[in-house]
């Protein structure tokens, strides 16, 4: 994976990669002898026979389970533990009660990247907000995305040469309106911005599904419960595999190093999400574009859910965005407050990066003013 900030390309560690590509395979147990008398690999073609040409297996999809993958959830229960052990103490991660993430971030868009600042603030498994400011040449976009507790709501405003296009507010937890102008500029603003519906609680689902993910990958904690199901092997190593639920309804599954404990890396199916598609369509008329061809923007559910298609006029209304495994990889560890927390985290799928975000302070237990999850 390339990075995308200019800064010196770190590599979400050799070993997740080599999960990623090679053995997203889990041993969870034996899988089961040929039947039949099956020949063995390699074994001689019989006198007057032609030699079948050797089978070519495909690579295992990250995640993919060899044999009967285990659902142990106290096993689970206690990795985790032995995660937050590794990091700083299992004691001193249960007391963090809120966390501040600062730092930069990027987006890669075919022939260029759009970058900017981030602000998330977390608050136990219920509040969550991040602000994102974005650029590309003359063009700002300005990302709000609030969570407190069922209520949820986005907001998206465009800068400088976009702002003639419009802002729009989306979302209000269960009965948000939606305003502001509309335009094409608002739906690249919105698929930016990880919303990818109108419907509020879509919103929120959304919303919160980004807050678990990333509570997990910085704090290793989810409300819902995390099993064990195996061990992924490659040739640079082993890493323990845990499952578990998102609030889209998701199994998102956590590899861990084997030997150390640190997390590795976090991958789940999801869909790859186009511009066009958000739109229904090709660009319609545009200074000397063609109508069939659309940007591609990722479905950036967390920011992170998303990937970088391949939109080159073959995509018309009404396709159906693409299936992928996803995945977020964590590296480059440094201590805050006493605990080791990821300063970069990397996104996309398809062993594509498409979003990379490099932390610059991480702020234990801050005291966040009192409409900070609602303005």
């Amino acid at each position: 994976m390339r990075g995308l900030t200019g800064a010196t390309t770190v590599v979400a560690s050799a070993a997740a990669a080599a999960f990623l590509g090679l053995a997203g395979a889990l041993v969870g147990a034996q899988a089961p002898a040929p039947q039949g008398g099956a020949p063995a690999a390699g074994a001689p073609a019989a006198a007057g026979q032609t030699a079948a040409p050797a089978a070519t297996t495909p690579a295992p999809a990250p995640g993919s389970v060899i044999g009967t993958p285990a659902n142990d959830t106290a096993k689970g229960a206690a990795i985790l533990a032995e995660a937050r052990k590794a990091l700083g103490g299992d004691d001193k991660f249960k007391a963090v009660q809120r966390l501040e993430i600062k730092g930069k971030s990027a987006r890669a868009q075919q022939q260029f990247n759009i970058e900017g600042d981030f602000e998330i603030g977390i608050e136990g498994p219920s509040k969550f907000r991040r602000k994102e400011t974005l650029g590309l040449q003359d063009v700002s976009i300005d990302i709000l995305q609030l969570l407190d507790g069922q209520t949820a709501s986005q907001k998206t405003e465009m800068g400088g040469a976009g702002a003639n296009l419009g802002g729009f507010d989306d979302g209000g937890g269960r009965g948000g309106g939606r305003g502001g102008r509309g335009g094409r500029g608002n739906d690249m603003a919105r698929l930016l911005g990880g919303a990818t519906s109108d419907d509020p609680e879509q919103q929120r689902i959304a919303i919160s599904t980004q807050a678990a993910r990333l509570s997990m990958l910085m704090l290793l904690t989810s409300p819902e419960p995390v099993a064990w199901i195996g061990v992924a092997e490659s040739p640079d190593g082993r890493a323990d595999v845990l499952e578990f639920k998102t609030p889209d309804g998701v199994a998102n599954r956590l590899l861990l190093d084997e030997k150390t404990h640190m997390p590795l890396m976090l991958t789940w199916t999801g869909q790859v999400q186009t511009f066009q598609q958000q739109r229904g369509g090709g660009n319609r008329g545009g200074g000397g574009g063609g109508g069939g061809r659309g940007a591609n923007f990722p479905q950036s559910q967390a920011p992170n859910q998303a990937a970088q298609a391949q939109a080159q006029g073959r995509q018309g209304r009404g396709n159906a965005p693409q299936q992928a495994a996803l995945q977020m990889y964590v590296s480059d560890y440094k201590t805050a407050n006493g605990l080791k927390f990821p300063f970069l985290i990397q996104s996309g799928a398809n062993n594509e990066t498409t979003e990379e975000m490099v932390v610059k302070s991480v702020r234990v237990n801050p005291s966040f003013r009192a409409d900070y999850f609602t303005k």
